[in-house]
């Protein structure tokens, strides 16, 4: 809790030994926090040094208490009053001593010469300016009125002299018509009369009713569709006439504009069939109806600008990482094979040799052929050199003619 002091006393609630620092009952920290507060109250209220010159507090108020008991309750005369010095530095303020008994009060002194004015401190700087507010809306014109009569027609002035009658020709013969004489010379036009007196100005028509401080308080919502606004009065508001009824909840940010499809006298209302909204679909309940003018038509379009010039081409961006690589697809049918083109032209033969191609595998040992004749045997009528019938033989037939291949028939390869 806050201390009492200095109006009043403190009553802690002494821990005892058996408490625990975070006890709900004498909690530690509010211990401290009390005893803060009543340390400092004491220090506010006694003041920096507040024995003073004396060597402790009590010293100091046993001195003002012998002061206050050698103090004469009997009033002198009342001397008069001196010249104001030079007003000193306040001193520091001392502790309030005891209330002394109320003396009687002296005679009133003659007052003093009043001191010199001080000089003007320094005027503080001036204020930022506050921002201006938002000019209001222009009310609308209200309707001219009515001319005033027009003033009498002031009296004619007097008519000009006739000018002379030419003389008149003598009558000429009868019988054949004589040539028509002359013309005679159109009188001096007469001097114009004064001008009438300005007839008196016409008394002032009564002011129109115009279109200012229609006012409604009723609850509608900014859609499109007839709106009935009942209103405090109608002025100069007609049928089809185009009207904006603004929002005063906004100033006016918000609103409708449209025409006048009906009016009723009696309410007083007005119906607005609206073709613009700012706002759509909020509600309001108070709104400022007035004068609005007709919707301007769309502009022929501006031509178009020059194209500005290309900006600086950016930094190229790091590279991302490159994407996991796709799985193969299916190898696609073999397409049929295209019809041979023609032969070209042989090549003229070159006339430096080509590189010796590697020499080729060692093709596979072929099968062992079967043996080839390794005797010859004589028969009968046959000889044989050499007689072993082995390597290069001659074969004589010795036989009758005729028998040539017979003969040849009975030898015996061997062998074969």
């Amino acid at each position: 809790m806050a201390t009492n002091y200095p109006s009043g006393f403190d009553d802690f609630t002494n821990p005892t030994a058996t408490d625990n620092l975070d006890s709900t009952t004498v909690p530690h920290a509010t211990q401290h926090a009390n005893a803060n507060d009543a340390i400092e109250a004491i220090e506010t209220e006694l003041g920096t040094n507040p024995k003073g010159s004396k060597a402790s507090v009590k010293a100091r108020l046993d001195a003002v208490d012998a002061s206050i008991a050698n103090i004469s309750l009997t009033p002198g005369a009342t001397g008069s009053t001196g010249l104001t010095g030079a007003t000193g530095n306040t001193g520091a303020t001392g502790n309030t001593g005891a209330v002394g008994a109320i003396g009687n009060t002296g005679a009133t002194g003659n007052t003093g010469l009043t001191g010199n004015t001080g000089a003007t401190g320094i005027a503080g700087a001036a204020g930022a300016t506050g921002s201006t507010g938002l000019t209001g809306a222009t009310g609308n014109t209200g309707a001219t009125g009515n001319t005033g009569a027009i003033g009498a027609t002031g009296n004619a002035g007097a008519a000009g002299a006739a000018g002379a009658t030419g003389a008149t020709g003598a009558t000429g013969n009868t019988g054949a018509a004589g040539s028509t004489g002359n013309t005679g010379n159109t009188g001096a036009t007469g001097n114009t009369g004064p001008a009438g007196a300005t007839g008196a100005t016409g008394a002032t028509g009564q002011t129109g009713l115009g279109y200012d401080g229609v006012t409604s308080t009723s609850t509608i919502a900014l859609t499109f569709g007839g709106k009935v606004f009942t209103v405090n009065k109608i002025n100069a508001f007609v049928v089809t006439q185009r009207v904006r009824a603004g929002a005063t909840a906004v100033f006016g940010a918000q609103y409708m504009e449209g025409r006048i499809t009906a009016i009723n006298t009696s309410t007083p209302s007005i119906t607005i069939s609206p073709d613009l909204i700012a706002g759509l679909n909020n509600s309001y309940s108070s709104w400022n109806i007035s004068n609005a003018g007709e919707q301007g038509f769309s502009g022929a379009a501006g031509n178009t600008g020059a194209t500005g010039s290309t900006g600086a081409t950016g930094n190229t961006g790091n590279t991302g990482a490159a994407g996991a690589v796709g799985n193969t697809g299916t190898t696609g049918a073999t397409g049929n094979t295209g019809t041979a083109g023609a032969t070209g032209p042989t090549g003229a033969d070159s006339t430096v040799a080509g590189p010796t191609g590697a020499t080729g595998a060692i093709g596979a040992t072929g099968a062992t052929g079967s043996n080839g004749v390794t005797q010859i045997v004589a028969g009968t009528n046959i000889t044989i050199s050499p007689t072993g019938g082995t390597g290069t033989v001659t074969i004589n037939s010795s036989g009758g003619g005729g028998g040539g291949a017979a003969a040849f028939s009975e030898f015996l390869l061997i062998g074969a």
